[in-house]
């Protein structure tokens, strides 16, 4: 039962990251930048928590070396994405 417990709270995990990303690009499309990289930055640190979470798994709902090399990629993803519209002139809001 442990292991579906792991993965339930993983999906929710996930779950919230993806809602954090969806709204990031709503604001952003919207043209409220601050608050679309605020949501951007929460979804940055969801993925971090998880990573940390998984860092030194022995075992869990996916193999651990898997599941982190795929959130380091979502990382990696995020953090561009972030660094890429930080860097963009702003209009004024």
């Amino acid at each position: 039962m442990g292991r579906d417990k792991e993965a339930m709270d993983l999906l929710i995990s996930i779950a919230k990251i993806m809602d954090a990303v969806r709204e990031a690009v709503s604001f952003l499309e919207a043209g409220e930048r601050a608050r679309g990289l605020a949501q951007l930055s929460r979804a940055i640190e969801g993925v971090q928590a998880e990573i940390h979470a998984w860092e030194g798994a022995r075992e869990g709902p996916l193999p651990p070396e898997e599941l982190l090399e795929e959130l380091r990629l979502v990382l990696e993803e995020l953090l561009a994405a972030r660094a890429d519209l930080e860097a963009e002139p702003t209009a004024s809001n």
